[in-house]
């Protein structure tokens, strides 16, 4: 990968476990059990879990790409 790339992949597994632990934090502070979600932190969950499972998902690919022999021909 090029550089820009794999700094892209980082800062969005970073900002995903950021929002979790925002998450987390906020529902802390508010006295709210950690399952007990109301719409603005739910869909801030979503939105880490669905950066962090791109920033896997991309290094995975990544890995893949790499370790399949390309074919001459």
């Amino acid at each position: 990968w090029q550089e820009s790339r794999r700094t892209l992949a980082v800062m969005l597994g970073a900002a995903g476990y950021v929002g979790l632990v925002a998450v987390g934090t906020f529902q802390t502070f508010s006295g709210q059990a950690p399952i007990d979600l109301r719409l603005s932190p739910a869909l801030v969950l979503a939105l880490s879990g669905a950066l962090l499972v791109a920033a896997y998902a991309s290094a995975l690919f990544a890995l893949k790409q790499r370790a399949t022999p390309k074919s001459e021909g």
